[in-house]
């Protein structure tokens, strides 16, 4: 499907592989040049005005089964962690805007010292000081418009919500954390903050601030642009170690070859990008051979260093009288905090939900997230077929310390719900039951059987030296051993950040997206 085609397909200058989150910036930004054509392929719908978006994507997506949908999702099956788990279906946007057009909105920064941290490892252009303007430049935030810590005319538009729109459960679990101890704050997106809050929302109006409406359909009228939807990339063509194009599979299954002249990018995502990039010959070299794949270049680092914030949840039925609705934000709500013992600060997120659907009944859920985790994971091939999915393997808990800090966690978010204000809310536990907290061993094995990743995988093809093995691009995303190919997405980030990931992707997408048109 062509969304308002304009150049011929011979005259392309950029590929942009993804329209999500990361590709729609990239491909709307490089498109301000009128003398680059740019060619932004999509496997999902796309759209031509924010009207033709169904509103399940157009509108805020905060309630499973009731706002948002499966039917706009890749559906990746995962390694279970353990024996009896509940599995991890890995669900990540497909559909112009890709997950920015389908996740819960959470507006979270990455933590200074999260920046610190990639520069250090060997990212030198992503120290907090490189990063800190670029997440002002992305946004309009409503509620702080000061030009300092945040920015006043990006096209992100940001606010949270008010105390009086608060669910009563979210109200509840703030004073709760009050009255344990943690510090009220005003701004979780302010440097040094840790406490309780408002969470802050990449929307507007009940609008979605995803890619799709704040940069690709405002630029969608460009004779510069053009957008394939419904058109899925099988692999990037080489002459030699020089990227020419990609092979696309068209929604009426044609095999199509498209050239770029300048550059292929590739926006695919944490998971999409390494199989792409493993398919095309560019990974572990006896990985490649083992699927009869070519290499191109012989990059170990790809798929490698997988990892997710790792949850798990505590769930309660909600009495008769509580009123639930199905349609609200979510999360409103959460604490940043420390677990107990852990050397690494700010490590915990608990955020109390509600949920009233057919498919849970009315209740309450209290999550715990560790938003820094030492395991790590990996993107492998199960075959050289597009049509079959990689093998994803999260492997949480594999860092004993990882398991340690998410049972305290769930014992501090256990201590909190316990308090009256939220009692008085619910009529039973469902989970964890009394037996599953008998001792650390049985609390262990619910954990296991529980924990869910957050749908925000990154660190696939990550930023470093190309002497580094584990390193797969440079600074800018360009990738090690090649020639016209570059990444830009959340597979590029060395490490995960500790908060959700849209806002930090969208910054990397306009840093590297300026950095391209200004070379």
């Amino acid at each position: 499907m062509t969304i308002s085609p304009k150049f011929p397909l011979d005259q392309v200058h950029v590929i942009v592989v993804g329209g999500g989150a990361a590709g729609g910036v990239v491909a709307a930004r490089l498109s301000e040049d009128p003398e680059r054509n740019v060619l932004l392929i999509e496997a999902g719908p796309g759209f031509e005005t924010p009207e033709d978006m169904p509103p399940v994507l157009r509108y805020g997506a905060y309630s499973e089964g009731v706002v948002t949908t499966r039917d706009f999702m890749w559906k990746y099956p995962t390694t279970p962690t353990a024996p009896g788990a509940r599995g991890y279906e890995l669900l990540t946007g497909k559909a112009l805007g890709g997950g920015s057009s389908v996740n819960g909105q959470v507006w979270l920064r990455g933590l200074p010292g999260d920046f610190d941290a990639w520069a250090g490892r060997g990212a030198a252009a992503w120290g907090w000081e490189d990063v800190a303007p670029w997440f002002a430049a992305t946004e309009t935030d409503l509620d702080f418009p000061d030009g300092q810590v945040h920015g006043h005319d990006g096209p992100v538009v940001v606010r949270r919500f008010s105390r009086d729109e608060w669910h009563a459960s979210h109200r509840a679990f703030h004073q709760a954390c009050l009255d344990h101890g943690f510090e009220a704050v005003d701004d979780l997106n302010r440097p040094g903050a840790s406490g309780v809050g408002a969470q802050p929302f990449n929307n507007h109006d009940g609008v979605r601030q995803g890619s799709a409406i704040t940069h690709v359909l405002p630029a969608i009228e460009r004779p510069n642009l053009r957008v394939l939807a419904e058109t899925e990339v099988r692999t990037v063509l080489f002459e030699g170690t020089r990227a020419i194009g990609v092979e696309v599979r068209e929604a009426q299954g044609e095999i199509v070859r498209l050239a770029a002249s300048e550059e292929v990018i590739l926006s695919a995502g944490a998971i999409g990008s390494p199989w792409l990039l493993m398919r095309s010959g560019i990974g572990a070299a006896e990985h490649l051979l083992a699927h009869g794949i070519g290499v191109v270049a012989d990059l170990p680092g790809v798929g490698q260093n997988l990892q997710d914030h790792p949850r798990v949840g505590a769930r309660w039925i909600t009495g008769t009288g509580v009123l639930l609705d199905p349609t609200a934000a979510r999360y409103q709500v959460s604490l940043r905090t420390t677990a107990p013992g852990s050397a690494i600060p700010d490590d915990l997120k608990i955020s109390m939900t509600s949920f009233a659907t057919d498919e849970r009944g009315l209740g309450v859920e209290l999550y715990v997230y560790l938003m820094l985790a030492d395991s790590r994971g990996s993107v492998r091939l199960r075959s050289s077929d597009p049509a079959v999915p990689p093998e994803i393997d999260f492997r949480f808990f594999s860092a004993e310390e990882d398991l340690r800090r998410m049972r305290e966690g769930v014992r501090l978010g256990l201590s909190i719900a316990a308090s009256p204000l939220l009692q008085d809310l619910v009529v039973e536990r469902v989970a964890p039951v009394e037996a599953d907290l008998a001792d650390d061993g049985a609390f262990d094995a619910w954990l296991r059987r529980e924990v869910q990743g957050t749908f925000h995988p990154s660190s696939t093809c990550a930023i470093g030296p190309a002497d580094d093995p584990r390193s797969v691009v440079d600074d800018f995303g360009l990738v090690h051993g090649v020639q016209g190919l570059r990444v830009v997405d959340a597979s590029i980030m060395p490490d995960s950040v500790r908060a959700n990931l849209t806002a930090t992707i969208f910054m990397l997408a306009e840093r590297i997206a300026a950095r391209i048109r200004a070379n």
